[in-house]
């Protein structure tokens, strides 16, 4: 089996849940794609960010609206969701899909310190 590699701004496609019993209010789920913050080697694990297809999700505060491109390799336009974000282990990790836009990295990171009060 190839050993995957994963690095901040990459996009993966990544197992949330086992089973929908896991979930719970408006927990993210299913497969689908998420951005890496970081990588956190010694633990195997990653804190990423959910993305959803659902461009109504914008009405949430603390998301990002991030077009598809052949960079970002996203099928569809795309909303992060910010808001959601949590870590993961590498063995939930099933694709990449591309590496997201600086601009657009930039832009995330601004809202993600906002979103925690970080100076």
């Amino acid at each position: 089996m190839k050993k995957k590699h994963f690095q901040e701004k990459d996009i993966w496609k990544i197992q949330l849940n086992i089973d929908n019993r896991d979930i719970i209010g408006h927990e993210q789920d299913k497969n689908r794609p998420c951005l890496i913050l970081k990588v956190l080697t010694r633990v195997k694990l990653a804190i990423v960010i959910p993305i959803s297809h659902i461009l109504h999700t914008q009405r949430f505060s603390y998301t990002k609206l991030i077009n598809r491109s052949s960079s970002n390799g996203l099928n569809t336009d795309s909303v992060a969701l910010i808001f959601q974000v949590r870590s993961v282990s590498f063995d939930r990790f099933i694709s990449k899909y591309g590496v997201i836009e600086n601009f657009y990295w930039d832009s995330i990171k601004d809202l993600l310190s906002d979103c925690f009060d970080l100076d």
